[in-house]
């Protein structure tokens, strides 16, 4: 007669439903091919303004936001960017897997490369999340940290889940993940410039 087994239990999921920090998801020399092909982005193209809201009600709002920004494009239309997608694409599959293990199908929107510039650089709150009109739902939101500590002073990450909860890492190839509905927002950046890189993976409404 065969001796019985130690079931393994299942993995955990919602762990932490709130958010995940994914420490050095990328190495310095791949964080720096990323600031400088942000900034060649925006040297080329020009640096547009930080909008809020979706499709014809996206407006430009300094009191609510103020950013220098650029878009990655696809990488069927800037092979430079093959890398980035697809690192990012493995960080987010994994969290999603261990966290929430949402339904994800694509990037809908093109990753944002965005400079928050001291005195007045900021988000207030928002929710990244599509509302009941918009086509596709973004579900997973990721921050990618692109500047050392010392870049900058101010520009804390922070959400709102009934208490208002300050990420603490400031390191540059960190990620934060978390789901597209949570309140949060980035505080003033009071001196030096502060770069960082947003995404959005969606796919159908959420049942």
């Amino acid at each position: 007669m065969s001796r019985p087994s130690y079931r393994i239990r299942p993995y955990p999921i919602m762990v932490d439903p709130n958010f995940k920090v994914v420490d050095k998801a990328f190495p310095r020399n791949f964080v720096q091919y990323i600031r400088d092909l942000g900034d060649d982005y925006i040297e080329k193209k020009g640096s547009l303004p930080g909008r809020v809201g979706y499709n014809e009600d996206s407006r430009v709002s300094k009191d609510r936001r103020e950013a220098e920004t650029q878009w990655f494009p696809f990488p069927w239309d800037d092979e430079r960017t093959v890398p980035i997608y697809e690192a990012v694409e493995e960080v987010v599959q994994q969290a999603n897997a261990l966290h929430w293990q949402y339904d994800l199908t694509d990037y809908f929107d093109m990753f944002h490369y965005i400079r928050y510039v001291a005195p007045t650089g900021h988000f207030t709150w928002h929710r990244d999340s599509g509302d009941q009109w918009r086509r596709v739902h973004r579900k997973i939101s990721c921050a990618v940290i692109l500047s050392d500590p010392e870049e900058y002073e101010g520009g804390h990450f922070q959400y709102f889940d009934g208490d208002e909860m300050t990420v603490n890492t400031r390191q540059a190839g960190d990620m934060i993940v978390f789901p597209a509905y949570l309140q949060h927002r980035v505080t003033p950046v009071t001196k030096g410039v502060r770069r960082s890189m947003v995404c959005w993976a969606g796919g159908p409404k959420l049942r």
